[in-house]
């Protein structure tokens, strides 16, 4: 998928590489053999098949060994059914001479006593070849000890770095989500079904080492009258999240995230209608000191990719507001948020109230801009909160 073409329509050069590959197919079926691939005829002929000469030949060297072996046979029953002392006479000598042969019976036979080993050669240049292989094993330690205590040329933290920013990529042109690899697996369909999609990925995130932002999303309870559940392909959500920030440095809500719990697990799903829940009035809200006062400080998504800020003063019963612009929040967090990295909603909230100043002798809350900017032909470097009005109105 890291290697897939770019198209404006993934649906008609989907249709457009079938059809080639259709006529491709049809020119494999039409195509003719240039080569003629038949039996050939001399395959059947009875003289090519047997070697008349070879028979022949086996045949005879059957009858050799048939006739040793009746020899062997022969004499070894002899040997056998004959006495101790047997009279012999030999055709070489006259009538007279006689000669006995004599045949030691197997149960007398005295054991034969162990032949001691010839004597070992001595080497002529045995001393040479000792000291060569002292050299050779000391040269190898020193070898051991040199790559011991070299140091490596590579960096394993930038190469981990360097892995992790190739897998976000490769997440992000991907169609489908990247699954742990895994040679043991023999049913993918089965796996997937198996595990739930938390599970599928926090192991994926393990494995390269990453971290998303954690989003805390409440569980939509289910209506009262459920209907009854219909076994088909995974469709998107009639309703979607709301997603904050589509700029550098702010993250981007993924409606298909897993960290929602009705997203689709695998191909197939039972999929039950839920009412989406109201979103928040509020992104952050926690009490802070500013400046020697106390204030209830709440951050609050605004049109335009803006934040509204109120601070609320229980001792003057006075509520503050002020509204940070797009531009306003990048070149305030410009220094703080990276494009590289990623934050949630509420830790850049924390990030902008950290820079929220009060003036007690004015009683004035306002927020310090990093560049100067010009506001109807005037100079502007603070953006200065209003009063909106007293605790007991609101």
């Amino acid at each position: 998928m890291h290697r897939a073409e770019k198209t404006s329509s993934k649906v008609c050069r989907d249709r457009e590489l079938e059809v080639a590959k259709e006529i491709h197919r049809k020119k494999l079926q039409q195509t003719r053999s240039a080569i003629d691939t038949h039996k050939p005829r001399t395959s059947t002929m009875y003289h090519l098949l047997h070697n008349m000469k070879r028979d022949r030949e086996m045949e005879e060297r059957h009858d050799e060994i048939e006739r040793h072996n009746n020899l062997l046979v022969n004499r070894m029953s002899d040997v056998m059914h004959c006495s101790a002392w047997e009279f012999h006479p030999s055709p070489a000598s006259s009538v007279n001479t006689v000669s006995y042969t004599v045949y030691h019976s197997p149960r007398h036979a005295s054991p034969l006593k162990p032949s001691a080993p010839p004597p070992l050669k001595k080497s002529l240049n045995g001393t040479f070849r000792t000291q060569r292989l002292r050299q050779i094993q000391s040269d190898n330690l020193a070898i051991t000890r040199r790559v011991r205590k070299t140091k490596t040329h590579y960096k394993n933290t930038r190469m981990r770095k360097e892995w992790q920013q190739s897998v976000k990529y490769l997440k992000s042109i991907c169609n489908f989500p990247l699954l742990k690899p895994n040679p043991t697996l023999k049913n993918a369909r089965a796996f997937m079904q198996a595990q739930t999609l938390d599970d599928e990925e926090d192991d994926l995130l393990q494995y390269y080492n990453l971290s998303l932002p954690t989003i805390n999303v409440k569980v939509a309870t289910p209506p009262t009258t459920v209907p009854p559940l219909c076994r088909h392909k995974a469709r998107k959500p009639a309703f979607e999240p709301k997603k904050v920030g589509a700029r550098p440095g702010l993250p981007v809500l993924d409606h298909l995230s897993p960290r929602f719990k009705w997203g689709p697990s695998s191909e197939f799903t039972h999929v039950t209608p839920k009412s989406p829940l109201p979103a928040p009035s509020h992104l952050f809200k926690k009490g802070r000191t500013i400046d020697g006062v106390t204030f209830v400080v709440t951050v609050a998504s605004a049109s335009t990719y803006g934040m509204t800020i109120s601070a609320h003063d229980a001792s003057a019963d006075t509520t503050y507001e002020l509204y940070a612009s797009k531009d306003d929040m990048l070149g305030l967090l410009k220094d703080v948020v990276s494009i590289e990295e990623e934050f949630s909603v509420e830790t850049i909230s924390r990030l902008l109230c950290d820079r929220v100043r009060f003036e007690q002798d004015s009683s004035m809350l306002y927020l310090p801009l990093n560049e100067v900017r010009s506001l109807a032909g005037l100079a502007q470097n603070v953006l200065f909160c209003l009063v909106a009005s007293p605790a007991n109105d609101s």
